[in-house]
């Protein structure tokens, strides 16, 4: 099996590069004889070619986080009962899931029941396993403690599930009320209102100019309605190219951060899974460096990502973890002095969950006080605009009625 590595040599020289083995043991012996001091090993990504597209941001492979969630929690039971975890895969392999789950589990049991480790049959996987995942089965694998740590995997993965509920009924509702007031508006200017248009324009009524200006843009959007819609899937496509291209993702994600309401919203359940994701990383035994590691990939924003990255530089040159993470300047402080709490007690991986734990109930009452402002807001707007309309279309038959009186 082959692991990326990254090590100092005698010179204090990073290196990095990859390495066979048969387990990070085997590999972190085989560095140190070469002269090199292991800092992170992990195992190297299997090539994806022909696995199809990469997963979402809301879902891996196909498979949801709440399905994957239950099937860890099973096995969590299982092993924990005595039952081996082979015996238990070929179990859960039957149950009636989803198709693409179903053969994924199949082909891990198959994998585990030729001798492979079960970390590795489910390193097999990146599409619907990601490396955070592996290194928790892998932690709890090689301490014995293989039960333990899938429960903690499970209540981890339906962390995930919830945090990524709230974010998405968050950013979803308000969405989808300015998506139908815009098409309600837009039926009403580019259907009705030419209507009015024409009628008055057969009774040679003199128009406002609050009235004129309605019905121009009326008459604009019956006669270029397409024009907004050409827009908007541009905008889309730019949307989803700048998400794909490094450089564009970068600068997308930090103006995300800045925009308001949802800009904190977003900081706050970034923050909250990428460090819940390393406290879990953290009580599994893994070291800080690896956690860092895989903290930074589950962060969901590039702008965070890289902050953790070099966050875990610092780090790995000698200074403390809240120093790294102070040295950022995106951190919260009160990140930085619950993780040198944590640091000075030896509990950073509970500190650092309790972190998490504080900002997932953080954006669980953002989200609840956005949905009682939102709705009263976008009723006031829709409602201005529709009575603008009203107003411009009913002032010349106000004015035609007073000229008969």
């Amino acid at each position: 099996m082959k692991f990326r590595y990254e090590a100092k040599d005698g010179g204090g020289e990073a290196v990095r590069g990859e390495i066979e083995a048969n387990g990070e043991h085997e590999a972190a012996a085989r560095l140190r004889e070469r002269g090199l001091t292991p800092i992170d090993i992990a195992p190297a990504r299997p090539s994806r070619s022909g696995a199809g597209t990469s997963p979402s941001f809301f879902m891996r492979g196909g498979v949801p986080l709440a399905e994957k969630a239950l099937f860890f929690r099973e096995l969590a039971a299982m092993t924990g009962a005595g039952i081996s975890a082979s015996s238990a895969l070929r179990v859960l392999s039957g149950q009636k899931r989803s198709r693409r789950f179903d053969g994924v589990i199949a082909r891990i049991y198959a994998e585990v029941s030729s001798g492979s480790t079960i970390a590795g049959a489910f390193a097999g996987h990146p599409s619907c396993f990601d490396a955070v995942t592996v290194a928790l089965i892998r932690a709890g694998e090689e301490s014995g403690t293989l039960d333990a740590s899938l429960a903690r995997l499970a209540a981890f993965l339906e962390a995930r599930a919830e945090l990524r509920k709230k974010l998405v009924s968050a950013l979803t509702y308000p969405a989808l009320v300015v998506l139908v007031a815009a098409a309600s508006l837009c039926v009403l200017t580019a259907v009705v209102v030419p209507q009015f248009e024409r009628a008055f324009r057969g009774l040679g009524v003199a128009l406002p100019p609050l009235t004129r200006a309605v019905f121009a843009a009326g008459s604009w959007m019956e006669a270029y309605w397409y024009i907004p819609l050409i827009v908007l899937a541009a905008a889309l496509l730019a949307a989803r190219l700048s998400l794909r291209a490094p450089g564009l993702r970068a600068a997308a994600d930090g103006a995300l951060l800045k925009m308001p309401v949802f800009g904190d919203m977003l900081l706050k359940a970034s923050l909250a899974r990428s460090f819940g994701t390393m406290a879990a990383l953290l009580r599994s035994g893994l070291p800080v460096l690896q956690s860092l590691r895989l903290a930074a990939s589950a962060a969901g924003n590039e702008k965070i990502r890289k902050a953790i990255e070099t966050a875990r530089e610092d780090a790995a040159s000698g200074k403390s973890l809240s120093a790294s993470l102070g040295a950022r300047g995106i951190f919260p402080p009160m990140i930085v002095q619950m993780a040198a709490v944590g640091e000075e007690t030896g509990r950073t991986g509970e500190m650092l969950e309790k972190i998490a734990g504080w900002y997932e109930s953080e954006l669980t009452e953002k989200v609840k006080r956005l949905g009682s402002i939102l709705e009263p807001v976008m009723v006031v707007i829709v409602g201005g605009l529709v009575g603008l309309i009203a107003v411009a279309v009913f002032m010349p038959i106000v004015s035609a009625i007073n000229s008969f009186i």
